[in-house]
């Protein structure tokens, strides 16, 4: 007695295709798996040469969705396709996929902020393009955040970005500073020194870790006829 694999109905009279599948669940069936496997290859294209994190994470998600409704079918003997997606089933595909959806998330966001990085090396990038490009990719990461599935594989990376961002905030505090005594201005280089040392002293890094720098910066400020708050 045939029976159809998918709704699962029966009977002396009732047909199935070669497949399994009576006449009323076939067209369904056929027009879903062909639209699941195009967007499932476009997806897979797309993930690999994309550039835009946010098509990335879009396209991620969308091999995750399709593959695991194609994986419906598949677990009921149902063929996808007489070409597997990447030459592989739906499960391999969501295995390959769904458990390291942060983790490529990451990467990618990762090589996104190296490529930033490189293009801030030139001599001609100001410190203050620097700054602000680095917060744009520091609030890109917050927005990110909010759609991984463990938002907390992101903050080493949030606190490397900061980081840098102090590095470049003191480094062009303390240049003002000797530019300004080399000129031999010393009113606006003890200026400088002055807000190089609170930068130092208020900023996200433990003040531990800085001693060499906040002990220079005063010796500085001393020489310079400054006081120092005791």
């Amino acid at each position: 007695m045939a029976q159809c694999k998918w709704c699962g109905k029966s009977g002396f009279l009732f047909s199935v295709n070669k497949n399994g599948i009576c006449p009323n669940c076939e067209n369904f069936i056929n027009i879903d798996i062909q639209n699941r496997i195009r967007i499932l290859f476009d997806s897979l294209k797309l993930v690999k040469d994309t550039k835009n994190i946010d098509t990335f994470i879009t396209r991620l998600d969308l091999i995750i969705q399709h593959s695991k409704e194609l994986m419906k079918y598949e677990e009921k003997g149902i063929p996808t396709t007489d070409r597997p997606p990447s030459k592989s089933p739906p499960s391999e595909i969501f295995n390959a996929f769904q458990p390291k959806r942060d983790t490529f998330i990451v990467e990618k966001l990762d090589a996104e902020y190296i490529s930033l990085i490189n293009s801030l090396e030139l001599p001609s990038v100001s410190a203050k393009k620097k700054v602000n490009d680095l917060n744009k990719m520091l609030l890109k990461s917050m927005e990110i955040k909010s759609k991984l599935n463990n938002p907390t594989v992101l903050n080493n990376f949030e606190n490397k970005i900061q980081m840098r961002i102090n590095n470049i905030q003191f480094n062009s505090l303390l240049e003002e500073a000797q530019k300004a005594e080399f000129k031999n201005n010393k009113k606006s280089a003890l200026s400088k020194y002055y807000e190089a040392l609170y930068f130092l002293e208020h900023d996200i890094v433990d003040d531990s870790v800085q001693n060499e720098q906040i002990s220079k910066l005063k010796t500085k400020i001393i020489e310079l006829g400054g006081e120092l708050k005791v």
